[in-house]
């Protein structure tokens, strides 16, 4: 029997990635993204991800 336990701090850290825009775009089209879960480190990231978001809100 396997036990759970509460999540590690490993868990709760961010790891950066990089991803295309057009492919951010189409997941976000495609509602395979929770935008809650989508994190940036820098302003520019942070106003392309919530372009994209708009975006994807008025569709």
């Amino acid at each position: 029997m396997q036990t759970y336990s509460p999540k590690s701090r490993d868990q709760e850290q961010f790891v950066p990635i990089q991803l295309r825009v057009d492919v951010l775009k189409r997941l976000l089209a495609e509602h395979n993204v929770c935008a809650e879960e989508l994190h940036c480190d820098c302003t520019r990231s942070k106003r392309i991800l919530m372009n994209l978001l708009l975006q994807a809100a008025a569709v």
